[in-house]
C-alpha cells in the first residue's frame, strides 16, 4: 500500500474519531474523561 493511501486512511479515521467525540460530548453526563483525552489528541 502506498504511503499516501495510509495517510488518507489515517486522516479519515482521525476525522471520524473527532466527529464521534463531538456527538458524544453533546450527551449530558457521558464520559467525563473524554474531553481532556480528545484535547490531548487534538494538540498533537
Amino acid at each position: 500500500m502506498a504511503d499516501g493511501a495510509v495517510n488518507k486512511d489515517f486522516d479519515r479515521a482521525y476525522a471520524d474519531l473527532i466527529h464521534i467525540y463531538r456527538a458524544e460530548r453533546m450527551k449530558p453526563g457521558r464520559n467525563p474523561w473524554l474531553p481532556e483525552f480528545v484535547e490531548g489528541l487534538e494538540s498533537e
